[in-house]
């Protein structure tokens, strides 16, 4: 089975399209915007860069000029340049600036929730679909609740205490704030549930029979709306007790 990837896409336009099977990467167009980008670590607005000037391995955030009306228009989008299709950058999708778990100061990004998502499967031996967080504030102290959803794993073979002591270690390891903040009590150690299969499709499908636009539904990986946590919490497959 191959994957075709469908490129960088908003309801604002078409950004990006894919050239080869199975790669996540996909080259920039340069006439369906005008493109301006600043660096994501240093970004300053008055100095903007073109297409010309991406380097690869940096990331940027996106601003789009339109056709259709949309002057600078910040996207808070953070996209990586990942080499050059002749002379155009390649580029990969990385996150939305707006999407950071902040329940007491500690800022995870959602890079940083994906990295650890992704070093959780690969230890666990097993395939990641995709995953949500939840910041939970009601349990004391608050904690980071991972939802994950993996492809045809034998749940009932799914040791959960181990993958969640994985997952607190692996968190704790990429925020040293989280990392603190468990050791002093401010945050409880981070648990992990596993999701029934294809519940993240079943998220999209529900979307989508409401009215979304397919290509306005994104990956929920932060629970931050009290729809999402019944929805996924309902879909919960195993669960650690505490």
């Amino acid at each position: 089975m191959h994957i075709l990837y469908t490129g960088y896409s908003a309801s604002e336009g078409a950004f990006s399209v894919p050239f080869e099977l199975d790669d996540p990467s996909s080259v920039l167009l340069p006439r369906s915007v005008y493109f301006e980008f600043v660096p994501v670590d240093d970004p300053d607005y008055d100095h903007t860069l073109g297409v010309e000037d991406l380097q690869e391995g940096h990331d940027y955030e996106v601003i789009i000029t339109s056709r259709s009306g949309f002057y600078r228009y910040k996207m808070r989008d953070a996209i990586r340049c990942v080499g050059h299709k002749g002379t155009m950058p390649t580029m990969e999708f990385l996150f939305r600036l707006d999407q950071t778990v902040n329940m007491h100061g500690e800022k995870t990004t959602e890079l940083v929730l994906r990295k650890v998502a992704d070093k959780v499967a690969a230890r666990a031996g097993l395939d990641l679909v995709d995953f949500s967080v939840h910041p939970n504030v009601d349990h004391h102290p608050a904690r980071y609740e991972y939802l994950f959803e993996f492809y045809h794993a034998d749940h009932a073979a799914i040791d959960l205490a181990e993958l969640s002591r994985i997952t607190d270690e692996e968190l704790r390891a990429g925020n040293y704030d989280v990392d603190y903040m468990t050791e002093d009590g401010t945050f409880a150690p981070a648990t992990a549930r596993v999701l029934q299969d294809e519940t993240n499709q079943l998220w999209r499908d529900m979307r989508v029979m409401h009215g979304k636009a397919p290509n306005q539904i994104k990956p929920v990986h932060i629970v931050d709306t009290e729809q999402k946590r019944r929805f996924f919490f309902a879909l919960i497959d195993g669960e650690i007790e505490g």
